[in-house]
């Protein structure tokens, strides 16, 4: 519910199930903001998935 209202809000969201079975990782890449934002990542996976996101996020541009 939370993932849902802040999505209604605009707000993108970015989800990493970092070594999650398989419900914590529906759960998570549920509240993601699409496919494109949730990520499944082992180990040192991670670095590339923060690296990943980082990279959306420059690529975003602020409006008014």
């Amino acid at each position: 519910q939370t993932c849902d209202a802040v999505k209604a809000q605009g707000v993108v969201v970015w989800a990493i199930g970092f070594e999650t079975g398989s419900h914590g990782s529906e759960v998570m890449r549920e509240c993601a903001s699409s496919p494109a934002h949730f990520f499944e990542v082992q180990g040192t996976e991670i670095t590339d998935a923060f690296q990943s996101i980082a990279r959306q996020i420059n690529q975003l541009r602020l409006t008014q």
